[in-house]
């Protein structure tokens, strides 16, 4: 049977289709109102359901998987006894929100917004409005970061800000936001703010000399994996401000690598 994240209510017109072992195509069914499918007559070994349910809901294997490589297999017996599994889809979220300019908080129409997992791969892009406004839709529950990014601003992430000090922009440290997607819900963030091309804003640079370039790199591969308190960790290589040195840190770096160099 399909049925929806809570296990019990059932989703009809989902297609469903079977594959084997080896990622072959075998054939392809619907569920029905109750949301039951059947495959008959399979030989004995192990199989992939792929299911493509309605808009609301986000394909996947069964068991949850989402790639070829990582499905579950169901296996089939060679008494040929009935296998009855209980294929759960859940329904996507989205992330909405806008794209302003540092400081002068004025909208940047038609920006590039980019979704991570907070490991660093990319997920899904979307194009700004005429006011900045965007909406990232299809997502699967769990945590993201996002970029933001146009034409004369230095692309940035979001960001929450931590007063260290005195209520002055000097003493505020910055560190990335790990912003989480509910199911069938929306995320509303507070503005992504981008500063210009001009400005001191340079992520990415651990050294201070104001380009990110190879000898970045090689200070955050020396402090890689350390965290704060510990031998070998440089706090100028924390560039998402989480405490440790990681991946986060280093798809900042990739991501900003070469500016600030004279060409």
């Amino acid at each position: 049977m399909v049925y929806k994240s809570d296990g019990t209510s059932p989703i009809a017109q989902v297609a469903v289709l079977l594959y084997s072992a080896a990622d072959a195509f075998i054939a392809q069914t619907t569920s029905a109102d109750d949301g039951t499918y059947r495959f008959e007559g399979l030989p004995a070994g192990g199989y992939k359901i792929w299911a493509i349910p309605p808009a609301e809901f986000l394909p996947a294997f069964y068991d949850g998987d989402q790639t070829f490589a990582t499905a579950a297999l169901v296996s089939v017996p060679a008494n040929g006894a009935p296998i009855a599994i209980a294929h759960r889809l859940v329904r996507w979220g989205t992330i909405s929100g806008a794209v302003r300019q540092e400081a002068v908080n004025a909208p940047i129409p038609f920006a590039k917004i980019d979704v991570w997992t907070v490991d660093g791969a990319w997920v899904s892009s979307e194009i700004a409005d005429r006011e900045g406004g965007y909406s990232v839709a299809r997502l699967a529950p769990g945590s993201y970061r996002v970029t933001a990014s146009a034409p004369g601003y230095h692309p940035a992430f979001h960001v929450r800000r931590v007063e260290a000090g005195a209520n002055t922009v000097a003493s505020q440290t910055v560190a990335i936001q790990t912003v989480v997607v509910e199911e069938g819900r929306t995320t509303a963030l507070t503005d992504m703010l981008l500063a210009p091309e001009d400005s001191a804003v340079l992520m990415g640079d651990a050294t201070g000399d104001e380009e990110v370039t190879i000898a970045d790199f090689s200070v955050l591969a020396a402090s890689f994996g350390t965290s704060e308190g510990q031998v070998g960790f440089f706090a100028a290589a924390d560039f998402d401000g989480d405490g440790s040195i990681g991946i986060g840190d280093f798809s900042i770096l990739a991501e900003r690598f070469g500016e600030g160099t004279t060409p």
